[in-house]
């Protein structure tokens, strides 16, 4: 480390290879001294799971594996009930006879390949055609119907053609046994918590948000405002792509609860969106392991305050910690910034002190 506390990153480089030093400078290190203690890994408590430690020890869990992103998944135009079947297939759902046997069927990572290089339009056809394989199949295994290739591929095009038919009239669904659907509306939340709000009088508000980009690299942003919703302080900071979005969320809340403490101020309120750290802070939820240490850090600095208050919102509420941590993707230091601001950050802020709803 160096004599700030932090990873000496040119000496690490200068031990070990580039990507491991690269993990190693993704660890957090906590400013208060703590113990350290064993946890079992495969588990968000840490605690050992008789679950988990059977599947270990049947080689069916294998904790190496390269955790693979799938989300792209359900923004195809493909009918519902073939988004759901290729996450299925995805996270090794599929109930064929050696998933119940061996409680694995494959490890996908041939589709995120495929992903990586193939247009939308090339995998939204695919998986029509990996469905109808999948349906037919059960057909005759469960139901001892009979399909030639003819008829396979008939009902195929029949039911892509009507899809796409239907997708250029709006419908969400099509097709047999089903009848159609028209498209739902869009779920919109309400409620006082996706609306910005300013904090007590005398009392400051904290907004921390963390996040990753399509290459999973993850920052962290945050922005400190007083009962007016002036802001006092924004920061913002870049943590690369060997960290989970908890982690990321945990470590926004303690860089803006550093902040906090360097300005000052005694009372103060801590909005965050993602409900696992709120909550650790409030000791409502187990801490996960994985930022138990940043968790106890910031339990630490809260007792500067006189008064720290933690409650969870809506990302709807959380545009402006969210546009900082977008701009942070560029700075691998921690930075903080004053006023003034750029126009598109200062419009956030203008409209959650008139109470704007989100756009």
């Amino acid at each position: 480390m160096d004599r700030f506390g932090c990873w000496d990153r040119a000496l690490i480089t200068q031990l070990v290879p580039l990507h491991i030093a690269d993990k190693i400078g993704s660890l957090f290190l906590p400013s208060s001294p703590q113990d350290d203690s064993l946890v079992w890994g495969l588990t968000a408590d840490g605690e050992y799971s008789v679950k988990f430690g059977s599947l270990l020890a049947q080689g069916i869990y294998n904790p190496n594996f390269e955790k693979v992103e799938f989300a792209w998944l359900w923004k195809f135009n493909v009918p519902p009930k073939i988004k759901l079947f290729l996450w299925k297939a995805c996270h090794d759902g599929l109930p064929s006879k050696d998933r119940l046997k061996k409680c694995k069927v494959f490890v996908p990572y041939w589709i995120e390949e495929w992903h990586s290089i193939s247009d939308g339009a090339s995998i939204s056809k695919f998986s029509f055609v990996w469905w109808f394989i999948w349906f037919t199949r059960n057909k005759v295994i469960f139901n001892e119907e009979g399909f030639t290739p003819c008829k396979v591929s008939f009902m195929i095009s029949s039911f892509f053609a009507q899809w796409l038919k239907a997708a250029a009239k709006g419908e969400e669904d099509v097709g047999n046994p089903s009848p159609r659907c028209s498209a739902k509306p869009k779920v919109v939340r309400v409620g006082k918590n996706i609306v910005w709000t300013p904090p007590p009088e005398n009392f400051c508000k904290l907004d921390l948000n963390g996040l990753k980009d399509p290459n999973g690299n993850a920052a962290l942003g945050f922005v400190i405002r007083d009962c007016m919703g002036e802001v006092l302080l924004v920061g913002a900071k870049s943590l690369g792509p060997h960290i989970s979005i908890v982690q990321v969320e945990a470590w926004a809340l303690c860089e803006g609860v550093k902040g906090a403490i360097s300005l000052d101020i005694s009372h103060l309120v801590v909005e965050g969106d993602n409900l696992a750290v709120i909550n650790s802070m409030k000791n409502l939820w187990r801490i996960p392991w994985e930022i138990s240490n940043i968790i106890n850090d910031v339990g630490v600095d809260a007792r500067s305050f006189v008064k720290c208050q933690f409650r969870h919102c809506f990302r709807e509420a959380n545009q402006a910690a969210d546009f900082m941590a977008k701009k942070a993707h560029r700075h691998q230091s921690l930075l903080y910034w004053f006023p003034p601001y750029c126009m598109d950050f200062s419009l956030i802020i203008r409209k959650d002190v008139l109470g704007w709803p989100p756009d």
